[in-house]
């Protein structure tokens, strides 16, 4: 009897260590396989920009908050490039955001003044007692264009009183024209 627990015993002793062995060999093998390198490293392959991209330019003017979009006036300089040398050559630090979607990138650039439209806008203002047109973005920022022959003092009241108070704003040089037409009456 004491022979058979012996031989029990040894072959429960047989099998833990077949079962340890086993274990610490899938141990072992999972040890060496994170310790292995790839053979080459695979990066994507970016694309590059050519005939068909479509380059879109927005510029984004913050002292008025317009958004111009248009073409980009430079597609020629960035065939042949990958978005990231195209982030080098327009950089953050100079005012670019570079997005790229499929077939698209879109450069966006923050300009930290008004746009054209902004300058192209006309007032009547008062200048030595007489009607004048400045030209600029706002009345801050104008500058004078030409005084005219009508007297401040010839108006009526109520249009003297907008005059000074810079309600005779124009978006175009022919509606200021239309405007002065108008007042040609009090010379």
């Amino acid at each position: 009897m004491r022979h058979k627990g012996t031989i029990a015993l040894l072959v429960a002793a047989l099998l833990l260590g077949v079962g340890l062995g086993y274990l610490l060999s899938l141990g072992l093998s999972f040890y060496n396989l994170s310790e292995r390198k790839p053979i080459a490293e695979v990066q994507p392959v970016q694309s590059r920009v050519d005939s068909n991209t479509q380059v879109i330019y927005e510029r984004e003017y913050q002292r008025c908050g317009h958004v111009i979009i248009s073409e980009f006036p430079n597609t020629i300089e960035l065939i042949g490039k990958t978005v990231d040398e195209i982030k080098q050559l327009y950089s953050a630090e100079h005012g670019y955001v570079i997005r790229s979607e499929g077939n698209t990138i879109t450069l966006r650039q923050t300009v930290n003044d008004w746009c054209p439209e902004e300058y192209e806008k006309t007032r009547l203002k008062e200048y030595q007692g007489y009607l004048a047109v400045y030209k600029g973005p706002d009345k801050d920022h104008d500058e004078l264009i030409r005084v005219t022959s009508i007297k401040i003092e010839a108006l009526p009241d109520e249009i003297a009183a907008a005059v000074r108070q810079g309600q005779y704003e124009f978006e175009s040089e022919a509606s200021l024209n239309d405007a002065l037409e108008s007042l040609d009456e009090y010379m």
